[in-house]
């Protein structure tokens, strides 16, 4: 065979080789990315399950409320009553861990400041029944609890308070309504951002919940507020602060020397500054 041959012969080789080996990543790339995109609801909540017949018991009073989505879902929540003969309330969007069990802390700090408070599970968590699929249901799922809670209060004496995960769904539902404010504790600029962040195999566009609470936070007309811990390892610090760059000029961010991601709520700062705010 002439060296010619031998080389378009070995070339001939290689390129089906390559083509193969092309192929096997690709299949794996692909498979990996379906893994992700259909699971990400495993990766992004961590629900704790409570049994239909929970009975909770908290030391501040409350009252237990289910809500049925048009999809025919239930959606548990707790009104916690406070000291007040004011009607004011807080509703408190909470993360993407644990259940309602988790709000006797929460609970107690604001109706020790005259307010009620309400809080509900997402799907899937305590006592809510079905899943999340995307973050439209999810939104949907808040705007229903926030209806709910308007035939209740007026919206002049509501504030919308999220937490972590809770921040997202918090700022799409303050730009869409008229709360007396908006408070976010640790929140994330955009959560597709985050998740490419740390997943830099995973195409954006698989992202089911893209979060992207910059869009929304422009369009939030009440007062706003954001706290963040600077030693938060869940919820990079820097989120925040390009949030900040984003405020109105009267809205307020306040910076939490030595605090981690599930110490907000009682850092000295973070307490001082809501009993002065929700006065």
């Amino acid at each position: 065979m002439s060296p010619i041959k031998q080389h378009s012969s070995g070339f001939a080789r290689f390129k089906r080789f390559f083509l193969r080996f092309s192929l096997v990543i690709f299949i794996l790339y692909a498979s990996g990315c379906l893994l992700v995109y259909f699971n990400q609801e495993k990766l992004l909540f961590h629900p704790e399950k409570l049994a239909k017949t929970h009975s909770f018991s908290f030391e501040t009073a409350f009252r237990e409320f289910d809500l049925t989505t048009p999809d025919g879902e239930s959606l548990n929540g707790l009104l916690f009553s406070g000291d007040s003969s004011h009607r004011r309330l807080i509703f408190y969007l909470h993360g993407n861990t644990g259940s309602l069990q988790d709000q006797e802390g929460p609970s107690a700090f604001y109706t020790s400041l005259g307010y009620d408070i309400c809080c509900f599970d997402y799907r899937g968590f305590g006592k809510s029944s079905g899943s999340n699929t995307n973050q439209d249901q999810l939104v949907d799922d808040v705007r229903l609890v926030y209806k709910h809670l308007k035939k209740q209060y007026k919206e002049s004496e509501i504030v919308i308070i999220g937490y972590s995960l809770g921040t997202g769904p918090a700022t799409i539902l303050a730009s869409e309504n008229n709360p007396k404010q908006l408070i976010l504790l640790a929140p994330y600029y955009s959560v597709k951002e985050l998740a490419a962040e740390r997943h830099l195999y995973i195409p954006s566009f698989l992202v089911a919940y893209p979060f992207e609470t910059f869009r929304y936070i422009q369009q939030v007309k009440c007062p706003i507020s954001i706290f963040h811990g600077k030693q938060d390892k869940a919820i990079p610090f820097s989120s925040s602060k390009r949030l900040a760059g984003l405020l109105k000029k009267d809205d307020l961010f306040v910076p939490l020397e030595n605090c981690d991601h599930n110490e907000i709520g009682k850092h000295a700062v973070f307490t001082k500054s809501i009993t002065q705010m929700l006065k």
